[in-house]
């Protein structure tokens, strides 16, 4: 994980309490536009994910989840490249 991704993951467990791995939903191109939010895809082991959203300052734009995702939805999960996330029930 990256630097920012790591500020994501630890800003989700001091709100959440939830241990994740997170990853740049690749939305923005932060060296492109520095001033911009990032948004982060996160999830934790049971397979439920969040999204935040961090400002350049790195506070807490948005956080929403736990959600589940299931069936045909794995592919975003495989897309952003996690390993070994089991389908939540």
């Amino acid at each position: 994980m990256s630097g920012s991704e790591l500020e994501a993951r630890a800003l989700v467990k001091s709100q959440t309490g939830d241990e994740v791995m997170c990853r740049d939903n690749g939305a923005v191109n932060s060296e492109l536009a520095p001033e911009h939010p990032i948004g982060y895809s996160c999830f934790n082991e049971s397979g439920e994910f969040y999204n935040i959203v961090v400002t350049p300052d790195g506070a807490v734009m948005s956080l929403s989840g736990p959600n589940c995702l299931q069936g045909g939805n794995r592919s975003v999960v495989d897309a952003l490249g996690f390993e070994n996330i089991p389908e939540c029930a």
